[in-house]
């Protein structure tokens, strides 16, 4: 599992939106050792879980017996990476996917995926296979559905998508084909960028999206909702060129570390400017008590943002629209 391709340089690079687990025993381990981790394993704390996941045991009672496996036998599945996204290409509609690496469970898994095909054959769909390179791609056909969905397994690890295509283009990154990935996506790679905590504690979970890429495909033949996603270069919200984040648990004297950053085309325009966040001191003031369990601070600049939301509010009516429109609703008590 170490030798394949992460998920992003086997996702193409139409991928609009993107979250990715990199080890999912290693997740549970570092947050095992979390201080919410070893809060849920505090003597007092534990019956109460203890209980909770009962419940939920005995609720998933009814779900074992379709799909065969056990409420612990499910969870543990996921030896490794998994990744999932959403890929939208020019031509076609958007699609997910789904890559996980299952190592020694992948008997449990494809127990999993033949009790799915049992019962999608049960309501009239069939099973149609292609071989791409040594791997064996099945295809479940619904009735009147234009793209089935498909998976394959190949050495431990499930890939699985709503498009036949995606999993072929997949299977063909994974063995050296062309084509650009998601980790050349210079908007990726410059958010990932500034998630990293650091080389020596590399984050458990990171997400990334493309919000304008993400808006067009999903409203791809709605003409209202279109009609508002071509609005977004009169808002500015075109200028939001990527969002993602990061979360990385035990670094260093770090519990947990949360990024999360937006790209945004320079200069700022629109309701982008609105954002008017800078840096500045961050201690404490000196009314926060030691033993304060959380603390945060915020720098805005106010004006900054009350003159971007006044361009816009203009931009649609006239220039001086929002000052007038605030003199008016406070009867004419703000000076001009």
């Amino acid at each position: 599992m170490a030798e394949r391709p992460s998920a992003a340089r086997l996702l193409p690079a139409s991928t609009v939106a993107y979250f990715r687990i990199a080890d999912a025993p290693d997740l549970v381990e570092k947050f095992r050792a979390t201080a919410i981790g070893r809060l849920a394993r505090n003597e007092k704390v534990r019956p109460l879980l203890s209980q909770l996941y009962g419940s939920a045991a005995e609720a998933f009672v009814q779900v074992e017996e379709q799909i065969g496996l056990s409420l612990d036998e499910l969870l543990a599945i996921p030896q490794g990476e998994a990744a999932a996204a959403l890929v939208a290409p020019d031509d076609d509609v958007p699609a997910l996917v789904a890559i996980i690496d299952v190592g020694e469970q992948e008997d449990a898994a494809r127990s999993l995926l033949e009790r799915g095909e049992t019962a999608a054959v049960n309501n009239g769909a069939t099973i149609a296979t292609e071989t791409v390179g040594d791997v064996e791609v099945r295809i479940v056909r619904n009735p009147g559905e234009r793209r089935p969905p498909a998976y394959c397994v190949k050495e431990g690890t499930i890939v699985i998508s709503s498009s036949p295509a995606l999993v072929r283009q997949l299977l063909a990154a994974w063995d050296g084909g062309e084509g650009e990935r998601l980790l050349d996506s210079p908007r990726f790679t410059t958010v990932m960028r500034k998630c990293l905590a650091s080389e020596e504690n590399p984050p458990q979970i990171t997400w990334f999206v493309d919000p304008v890429e993400l808006a067009i495909a999903v409203t791809r033949g709605n003409f209202s909702a279109q009609a508002f996603v071509a609005l977004t270069p009169v808002l500015g919200l075109d200028g939001v060129k990527g969002a993602g984040g990061a979360i990385t648990m035990g670094a260093g004297d770090f519990d947990v570390i949360v990024h999360m950053h937006l790209l945004l085309e320079q200069p700022r325009e629109g309701l982008v400017e609105l954002l008017a966040l800078g840096s500045g001191n961050t201690t404490p003031e000196p009314w926060v008590p030691a033993d304060a369990a959380g603390y945060t601070t915020i720098h805005w600049d106010a004006q900054k943002t009350y003159e971007a939301g006044m361009q816009v509010y203009d931009r649609f009516r006239e220039e001086g629209a929002l000052a007038k429109a605030i003199r008016t609703a406070s009867h004419g008590n703000i000076p001009t």
